[in-house]
């Protein structure tokens, strides 16, 4: 399980969803931190651009090289103005040194090898849950994990939240891989 034994909980892991990323299928990052030390944005956002005839590296059949977002910034309301995409918002509250092991193993397993179904988005936040102590969900679609997360997860230890969108809780899903 998490740790949190001296340590003051002081810091947040958010999981951001953005509901109709992917082609409805959704899109998750992770943020951490706090206002004090500041906060650290990853996201997986899919294969690697590189000079192939579609502009990506591997194809959707093998998958290819991540591209990824890794983005320091001072203030969690700055990462929300600069990321307005996201419509979903779940917080775990925890120690900093726990923000940095759930962003720092969010991190690693962004860089691993994309592919849609087997190491996307929602994958690689759940490793970052995982690394922590709490659930991360099974769905293959990452709309359907965030909802996966929310519902187990769902104690006095975390808080979701409706980000930006109008009528933020209407949530259609669409097909599942789960």
């Amino acid at each position: 399980m998490h740790k949190m034994s001296e340590e003051r909980v002081d810091s947040e892991v958010d999981v951001l969803l953005d509901t109709e990323g992917a082609l409805g299928h959704g899109h998750m990052a992770m943020l951490a931190g706090n206002d004090e030390k500041g906060w650290r944005f990853v996201s997986k956002e899919g294969r690697a651009v590189d000079n192939s005839a579609d502009g990506q590296d591997g194809n959707m059949y093998i998958g290819g090289k991540s591209a990824v977002l890794d983005l320091p910034y001072p203030t969690k309301a700055l990462v929300l103005s600069e990321h307005p995409v996201y419509d979903r918002l779940l917080t775990y509250k925890t120690t900093y040194s726990n923000a940095m092991r759930a962003i720092n193993e969010t991190y690693r397993s962004a860089n691993s090898y994309y592919h849609v179904i087997l190491a996307n988005c929602g994958h690689a936040v759940a490793d970052g849950l995982s690394a922590i102590g709490y659930y991360s969900g099974s769905a293959m679609e990452p709309k359907v994990r965030y909802e996966q997360i929310l519902r187990y997860n769902n104690n006095n230890n975390n808080n979701h939240t409706p980000c930006s969108r109008t009528n933020p809780f209407v949530w259609h899903y669409g097909m599942s891989w789960s």
